[in-house]
């Protein structure tokens, strides 16, 4: 996923204006995936069809036995950030300084995602 930092800041001062005494940090927001101009998702629903809605399927039911969770969960991770530093290598992500890289799993840490940003960063700052 992706999201723009003016996107990012136009939002923020969006929900800062209709939740005024919201908890939130800008950081809690700013790396939560539902706040992303550009969404895109691997594992849930059936974006990229029926055929990978069954293979989704597949991984949760073996994420879902504690004894392959790290291997499934892990995996899929590098997998997403290693195919998000090709697409910015390859320019498809434009300018990629100007947005925010996110890899997420559902109850993962805003803090966790702040950190596959930064290395996705020092992956592509090692193949310059």
């Amino acid at each position: 996923m992706a999201n723009t930092r003016d996107y990012y800041q136009r939002s923020i001062t969006e929900y800062r204006r209709k939740w005024p005494d919201s908890d939130t940090t800008d950081d809690e927001f700013r790396w939560n995936s539902g706040n992303f101009q550009y969404p895109a998702c691997l594992i849930i629903g059936n974006e990229l069809g029926p055929e990978w809605e069954s293979e989704s399927e597949r991984l949760h039911a073996l994420a879902a036995v504690e004894e392959h969770f790290d291997e499934v969960h892990t995996g899929i991770v590098r997998i997403c950030t290693g195919s998000l530093v090709a697409l910015a290598q390859r320019g498809v992500l434009g300018d990629f300084n100007t947005i925010d890289f996110i890899v997420q799993e559902y109850d993962d840490r805003w803090s966790t995602v702040k950190e596959r940003d930064l290395t996705i960063r020092r992956l592509l700052q090692s193949t310059d």
